[in-house]
């Protein structure tokens, strides 16, 4: 089935550069791709930007008769 991060940010961190890579790391639903080496002080930044606009995104969702409640880590069920 398909897999759905619902809010939460999918970061690809690997040595693949070619564009072929990039372009199907984001069509499986990357919202950053970011290829090795990297410094690990720009790693952190990327990584606490993308939760950065986590944060500006829906935070409650439901699935399966389960509400999932990211901002207070919880599940509740219907």
């Amino acid at each position: 089935g398909e897999v759905s991060a619902r809010g939460i940010p999918v970061l690809f961190l690997t040595a693949r550069t070619e564009v072929a890579d990039r372009v199907t790391g984001y069509s499986l639903g990357a919202d950053d791709y970011i290829t090795k080496p990297i410094e690990p002080v720009e790693f952190r930044a990327r990584v606490e930007a993308r939760l950065r606009k986590r944060q500006q995104t829906t935070e409650v969702f439901a699935r399966d008769g389960l509400n999932f409640n990211l901002s207070q880590q919880t599940v509740t069920l219907d």
